[in-house]
C-alpha cells in the first residue's frame, strides 16, 4: 500500500446518533469543504497540527515504533526516507539506528 495521499476519517458516535445520519452530516460536510476549499489558514493549522502530534508521538518508544511501521506501511521501507519525500534520486542513508541493525 504504497500511497502517501492515504488518510482516515474515524467517527465516534453517541448512542442516540444513526451511523446513517452521521454517515450524511459527514457526506455534507466533505462536499461544502471540496466545494469551497481550504483557507491558507486552515492550511496553516492543518500543517501545524501534523507536525506537532508526529513530534509528540516520537517522544515515546512506542510512537517511535509505531512511526517506523506507518512508514513501512504508506512507503514500503522504515529504514530510509522516500525518495519522492526527499526528492532525491540517490539511494538516501538509513535513518533507523539500532542495535546492530543498519549502522
Amino acid at each position: 500500500m504504497n500511497d502517501p495521499a492515504l488518510f482516515e476519517i474515524a467517527m465516534h458516535l453517541r448512542p442516540d446518533v444513526a451511523p446513517e445520519k452521521a454517515r450524511a452530516a459527514l457526506d455534507s460536510a466533505l462536499a461544502a469543504f471540496f466545494k469551497r476549499g481550504a483557507t491558507p489558514a486552515e492550511i496553516a493549522a492543518a500543517k501545524a497540527r501534523l507536525t506537532i502530534g508526529r513530534l509528540r508521538r516520537m517522544e515515546t518508544n512506542n510512537g517511535f515504533a509505531s512511526s517506523l511501521g506507518r512508514a513501512d506501511i504508506l512507503f514500503g521501507d522504515c529504514t530510509t526516507p522516500s525518495p519522492r519525500a526527499t526528492g532525491s534520486t540517490r539511494s538516501p542513508r538509513p535513518i533507523w539506528r539500532g542495535s546492530g541493525r543498519n549502522t
